[in-house]
C-alpha cells in the first residue's frame, strides 16, 4: 500500500489563492525526483488542496515537507508584498 496524504488550506483571498496555486502547480508538474511519488494540486475558490501519493513513508514525508515549505515561503512573500504596498500607499 502506497502512503497518501492530503493538505487543505483555506486562504480567504482569491488573488492570493490563485498565486499560491500557480506556484504549487509548477512544483507538482516538475518534481525533483518523480520516482518518489507524485503531488497533485487543486484550487477550489479560496481553498488549495494538495494530494500526495508516494512510494514509501520517507518519500511521503519529503513531498509533504517540500509542499509545506514552499507554501509557507510563498505566503510570507505575499504578506511582505502586501505590507510594502500598504506602506507605499500611506506615503
Amino acid at each position: 500500500m502506497r502512503p497518501r496524504a492530503r493538505i487543505e488550506v483555506e486562504v480567504c483571498d482569491e488573488t492570493k489563492t490563485k498565486a499560491l496555486y500557480e506556484a504549487l502547480l509548477v512544483e507538482a508538474s516538475n518534481p525533483p525526483d518523480p520516482t518518489r511519488g507524485e503531488m497533485r494540486v487543486e484550487k477550489r475558490e479560496t481553498r488549495i488542496i494538495i494530494d500526495v501519493d508516494a512510494r514509501d513513508y520517507s518519500s511521503a514525508r519529503a513531498l509533504l515537507n517540500a509542499s509545506l515549505t514552499l507554501l509557507a515561503t510563498l505566503w510570507d512573500t505575499l504578506r511582505e508584498v502586501d505590507a510594502s504596498v500598504q506602506k507605499e500607499n500611506r506615503s
